[in-house]
């Protein structure tokens, strides 16, 4: 292509890139030609003269003196060889008709003419046109920057090999100031030792004199003023430098002088304007020549735009990192350090305290509510209950505030929960209607009233409650837009459809919570919690490989992020289980001891008492009856209840766990109506407080135990009232659980003949109950393969065909057909042609699912 063009502000250094390329060329025997346009009458005649010179046509050379460009041109095509002409600062053409007569001059000469032109000022050039029509090679700053490789060739070797990047982080590539560098030893020292700050790089008297004289003193005074005005701040939007500097149509002023890189133009929404580091550097000591009033009195400005238009989060660390405490502390306080941990997350809370003075933060209530917040986040409970008390202690003394109040409430109450302490809801109020707070805020303060009522409730056990609470919760969460809040109480609601016995509700609120979390840098310890009550729900609906990869990723660091209690008993005891389905007692005893380890570190007695009774489950399902029936001596030493029905309170769900384990101990012993005699008043008091997850367990467990007995219209009865209903049979891991037992006695129901009149939907379960549960039975293998003929036997019962009809399908007598059947059902362990397809569907041997 015969034009090049160099487009870049003054100083990006085109002149030394151009003499380079030159240089090349004329190593490599091509014949150059050099000029410089001045800024004088006849310019253009000057440089074409030039060129005719160097054609060496005397005729042209006379003709240039009478302003004729033809003949030059006509000269260029008699030509031999190749010549480059590099043309440096054609902007002092003396007009834009200057400068389109040689855009035609180059476009209509020889071949032989390769042009390079360079200049700061490419709106005076027809940029767009060339492009368009294929006649320009345009060469942006962009395409000038330096990459780490050039940088240090220029460099050179005796400079280490990370000084070349950090040059370039510095420069962002920037020719001039390369050359700059290496002619500069304050420079080259520090970059040799890596010392360089990009946000505050050495300014020496050389960089900051070529940054006047190329690049500050060719701007207009409306430009300069701007730009050391916004040098206060690292970056800048339009609408921000309006608003701060009071002036309106920046951006057009900045697109049109097109400073890059001094100021370089990022982001996609809006764009935002960077400082090259070296340029903001000599920006802020005209600023400072300003005095410290005036600076104030910009960073207010920006303090307020932050405010109003990007996020007050930012505004609090603004003015804190500005010197600006008083506004900071203000902001701070009426947005609120709680609040702003569950709204934005403990990191958010912890960089703005990190910003506040220590000698300030200690007088102040609000951040000492906030650290009790982020101590009791960060399972820091003492820590946690010395700091709320020196808010409150503070507070004492100040007159009374309503946002305060709330504030204090809810670190009052969420310490009181994570403390695992008696909570009494009738002393508490979190929100007050008459405290005029904005909408949004009020929204805020409602949705924790019902969100530590609803913790509160689920702790009693009071289902109902918790669940009417959590779903206000969840929707004025919304409303007020606080994601970290809303996916806390998610989560929450999740636990509740989980004791309610509803693990694919519970899944869908875990997803929301997923959701609710994507890429937030505040979700961490949110995920690590939802990974462990999703483990759960999949557990619980029979889905034990995906159990298993969620509480491999999040159990074991579970308590560094959340120390509630009823999360970590829910956590531990879904690992408990995965244990007991896999046959591995002892890893689930292992759990046991961790989860009791963690509740004795941190003073957690209610979760310590319950691992007391679970073990005692766990001694009896590894078979150590006398170990389990000393744990019950022992419990029953420290904790003399008679009946279940004198439990109330925060206490029942350790004595739920309590008489499973007992249960369980009879039932080995043989004590069957013992077991029987303990589960009944369980049972009753489960259906009338809706706690449908217990409930299941306990019948499951009444169920084995009156079929022991041999009380089996009664187990069969209480086995169909599970089994026709939906929601109980979405719960197949929490059957499965029972293992053999549960094997044995679906065995003998099918043996009884009882399942013709059943909904279909009842007996596919029943058969894949079987088929999941066959590996734990040696006396129910299926006896064997089917052989060839069996399977199509099998396939022509599953079409619904009769005796005879499969008889002549398989050319084979009906006696054969009786002998194949008999065998398919002693194989099967069944007694009914529908049992039979059933279980042959569930254990694969028929590959028609169920429609």
């Amino acid at each position: 292509m015969k034009l090049t063009a160099l487009t870049s502000p003054s100083g990006f250094g085109k002149t030394p890139i151009m003499q380079q390329w030159a240089k090349a060329a004329s190593s490599n025997g091509a014949d150059t030609l050099w000029h410089s346009v001045m800024p004088e009458q006849g310019a253009l005649n000057a440089l074409l003269y030039k060129i005719a010179e160097r054609i060496g046509d005397e005729q042209a050379t006379n003709a240039c003196r009478g302003g004729s460009i033809q003949a030059v041109i006509d000269a260029s095509h008699q030509m031999t060889g190749r010549v480059f002409v590099f043309i440096d600062n054609i902007e002092n053409l003396a007009s834009d008709r200057d400068i389109q007569c040689l855009i035609d001059f180059i476009d209509k000469s020889s071949l032989a003419l390769s042009f390079v032109i360079a200049t700061n000022q490419p709106s005076r050039l027809p940029l767009s046109t060339l492009r368009v029509q294929n006649r320009l090679n345009h060469i942006t700053p962009y395409d000038l920057a330096l990459d780490v490789r050039e940088i240090d060739e220029i460099l050179g070797p005796e400079q280490p090999a990370k000084a070349a990047i950090v040059a370039h982080a510095l420069t962002d590539g920037w020719p001039a100031a390369i050359h700059l560098m290496c002619h500069d030893p304050q420079i080259m020292d520090a970059l040799a030792h890596d010392r360089l700050n990009p946000e505050n790089p050495p300014l020496s008297e050389s960089v900051e004199a070529f940054l006047n004289e190329r690049v500050f003193s060719n701007m207009s005074d409306e430009l300069k003023n701007l730009l050391v005005n916004m040098s206060a701040l690292s970056q800048f939007t339009v609408s921000q430098a309006e608003y701060i500097c009071e002036q309106e149509g920046v951006g057009v002023l900045l697109h049109d002088h097109n400073y890059d890189p001094f100021i370089q133009s990022i982001g996609r929404e809006e764009i935002m304007y960077e400082f090259n580091p070296y340029f903001r550097q000599f920006l802020r000591r005209r600023l400072d020549r300003f005095g410290q009033r005036h600076i104030n009195q910009i960073h207010y400005r920006a303090t307020q735009w932050l405010e109003k238009y990007a996020s007050p989060i930012h505004a609090i660390v603004f003015a804190l990192t500005t010197g600006d405490i008083e506004t900071g502390i203000d902001l701070f306080n009426r947005l609120g350090g709680v609040e702003i941990g569950f709204r934005y997350g403990t990191e958010t809370l912890r960089n703005i305290l990190d910003h506040i003075p220590t000698e300030v933060a200690e007088k102040e209530p609000q951040a000492n509510l906030s650290q009790a917040f982020l101590h009791m986040k960060e399972c820091r409970l003492d820590l946690a209950r010395h700091f709320l008390q020196l808010a409150e202690a503070q507070l004492a003394n100040q007159p009374a505030c309503s946002a305060l109040n709330y504030f204090t409430s809810i670190t009052t109450l969420m310490i009181s929960i994570y403390e695992d302490r008696e909570i009494d809801l009738s002393t508490f109020n979190i929100f007050n209607s008459e405290s005029n707070l904005p909408k949004s805020e009020g929204y805020w303060a409602q949705g924790w009233q019902n969100g530590i009522s609803a913790m509160v409730h689920y702790t009693h056990y009071d289902l109902a409650k918790a669940e009417q609470c959590v779903l206000l919760s969840c929707g004025l969460f919304n409303a007020a837009q606080s994601k970290f809040s809303e996916a806390y109480m998610q989560m929450l609601h999740g636990v509740v459809n989980l004791s309610k016995a509803r693990p694919s509700a519970a899944q869908k609120n875990f997803i929301v919570t997923q959701e609710l979390c994507r890429d937030a840098a505040w979700a961490t310890g949110i995920n690590v919690l939802n990974d462990v009550l999703y483990a759960g729900a999949c557990f619980d609906s029979g889905h034990f490989d995906e159990s298993k990869t969620y509480i491999k990723r999040s159990l074991d660091i579970m308590h560094e992020h959340d120390l509630w209690t009823e999360g970590l008993l829910l956590a531990y005891m879904t690992a408990i289980k995965l244990a007991l389905v896999s046959g591995s007692t002892s890893e689930a005893l292992k759990h046991c001891d961790t989860c009791s380890d963690i509740a004795k570190k941190f003073n957690l007695r209610r979760l310590s008492d319950t691992m007391d009774a679970v073990r005692i489950e766990l001694a009896a399902f590894n078979g150590d009856i006398r170990y389990a029936s000393a744990l019950v001596k022992d419990w029953q030493a420290d904790k003399p209840i008679k009946s279940i029905d004198a439990v109330s309170g925060r206490e029942i769900q350790t004595y739920y766990y309590y008489t499973l384990g007992l249960s369980r101990v009879y039932l080995a012993q043989r004590e069957e109506k013992l077991a029987i005699k303990i589960l009944e008043p369980a049972i009753k008091r489960q259906i009338k407080e809706g706690h449908t997850h217990f409930y299941l367990r306990f019948t499951v467990l009444n169920i084995i135990a009156l079929s022991s007995l041999g009380q089996n219209d009664q187990a069969d009865q209480l086995f169909f009232n599970l089994a026709q209903m939906p929601h109980y049979r979405q719960n197949k891991g929490l059957f499965l659980l029972e293992g053999a037992r549960l094997g044995l006695y679906l065995q003998g129901l099918i043996k009884r003949d009882i399942l013709k009149d059943l909904d279909p939907e009842v007996i596919s379960f029943i058969g894949n109950l079987i088929a999941d549960l066959e590996k734990s039975l040696e006396t129910f293998d299926g006896g064997g393969i089917m052989s060839r003929q069996e399977t199509k036997v099998l396939h022509l019962l599953e079409d619904g065909h009769a005796n005879k009809v499969i008889a002549r399908e398989l050319n084979i007598s009906d006696a054969t057909v009786k002998y194949h059947l008999r065998n398919i059902y002693q194989k099967l362990g069944v007694n009914s042609r529908l049992m039979a397809v059933k279980i042959a569907r569930a254990k694969g041997i028929l590959a028609k699912a169920d429609e």
